[in-house]
């Protein structure tokens, strides 16, 4: 099974509280493969490295920009069947894990 695991700019570049959260539920099911997705300010940050050593089954890392220029020219909309399978996730009803 493949988990992403969303962390608001703290895993794996910070320690603390929820970064240790995060690298203690990671690590507690070796099994699992973990995608981590970072949302972080913007590109002009300079690259942080990071503060763990990432487990084998963290198999990537990715970030999302909150202030990202590329927003608006590059931003594909989902089909209309995605858009309806996420929103069902989002509110709890009639969801579609399929799509």
């Amino acid at each position: 099974m493949k988990i992403c695991m969303v962390a608001e700019g703290c895993y794996p570049y910070g320690t603390g509280g929820v970064s240790s959260w995060i690298d203690s539920i990671i690590r507690a099911f070796p099994e699992q493969e973990f995608l981590v997705l970072s949302i972080v300010t913007d590109r002009q940050t300079p690259h942080r490295r990071f503060a763990f050593s990432l487990p084998e089954n963290v198999t990537q890392v990715h970030e999302a920009y909150l202030r990202d220029q590329d927003w608006g020219s590059n931003c594909s909309r989902l089909e209309e069947t995605a858009y309806a399978a996420v929103r069902s996730l989002v509110f709890g009803q009639n969801v579609d894990l399929d799509t």
